[in-house]
């Protein structure tokens, strides 16, 4: 298990006995200047490679990390890190690191990084940045946030990126990954608690238009579980909703764990794992159905 904390502190244990088997500190090591919330972005595995953005000194910006050891593999950029998780994805017929800096969207050659290709991305500062992770589907990537990063669709082949569209006002995510489902997007339009905080939309992603709008949910995370979506709020309340490009309807609703979370929910064999700001909650969400 490998473990990636907000002080920058990368730590691999053994799962059956939580032995340490080697620990790095990438913020120290490569002098990351981290961002306004600590070191936000999750590790990506490979078949051998823990690959971390760290937006440190000396072309340190994204790190390769080997499973086995923690030895560095590569390290490439000099740019600064975002709050976003990578992803790894087949796209344009080979596989590629989606991910985006505090500069540019990047899809790199996972083996070594270097890049397939570059789309430069808004200004970030440390506090105002993308904390969403690339959604790839077919040929396409979407990616948003709030500070006037905006809504961004491309399209990629043969190495190069071009941009169908770029609005502000389609669905412009805080913090939380948005769901791309059958050519829509559902997601949080907002900021956490400027302005009222965000509504929930649905946009259809060729054009950016807007379908519908649900307001005065809050802010939240999304989950899906088949036709389903599971979102948890930041309050604390737990949403089991269908949504569909016609509209949205809460099928049950509970609170689960107190103020103030921005976790994501861990969905197994219909239970719902939910860690709160003191407590972790296992939740059924099959509890009428089962026997």
């Amino acid at each position: 298990m490998y473990v990636h904390n907000t002080d920058g502190y990368l730590v691999c244990l053994d799962l059956k006995s939580g032995d340490k088997l080697w620990s790095r500190n990438p913020k120290a090591e490569f002098k990351s200047s981290g961002i306004l919330h600590g070191c936000a972005a999750s590790p990506l595995l490979t078949d051998r490679a823990l690959i971390l953005p760290v937006g440190g000194t000396n072309d340190a910006g994204i790190v390769a990390f080997a499973l086995a050891d923690g030895k560095t593999l590569w390290q490439v950029t000099g740019e600064k890190a975002s709050a976003s998780t990578p992803v790894l994805k087949h796209l344009d017929g080979m596989d590629q690191l989606i991910l985006v800096t505090r500069e540019a969207l990047h899809g790199l050659d996972p083996a070594i990084g270097q890049d397939y290709w570059r789309h430069p991305t808004r200004k970030q500062s440390s506090g105002n940045l993308y904390a969403f992770s690339p959604v790839v589907f077919d040929d396409k990537i979407f990616l948003t946030d709030w500070y006037k990063l905006g809504a961004l669709l491309l399209h990629v082949t043969n190495n190069a990126p071009q941009k169908l569209w770029h609005l502000d006002d389609a669905i412009s995510s805080h913090y939380t990954c948005t769901i791309v489902r059958d050519g829509y997007v559902y997601g949080f339009h907002g900021h956490a608690w400027e302005k009222g905080g965000p509504n929930l939309r649905c946009i259809e992603i060729a054009t950016g238009k807007k379908m519908w709008e649900e307001p005065k949910l809050g802010s939240g995370t999304i989950v899906r579980a088949g036709d389903q979506f599971v979102i948890l709020s930041e309050t604390g309340g737990l949403l089991l909703a269908t949504a569909t490009p016609k509209g949205f309807k809460i099928k049950h609703r509970a609170q689960v764990v107190g103020h103030a979370t921005r976790s994501y929910s861990a969905l197994a064999d219909g239970f719902a794992y939910i860690k709160g700001p003191r407590q972790l909650v296992c939740v059924d969400l099959q509890a009428n159905a089962r026997p």
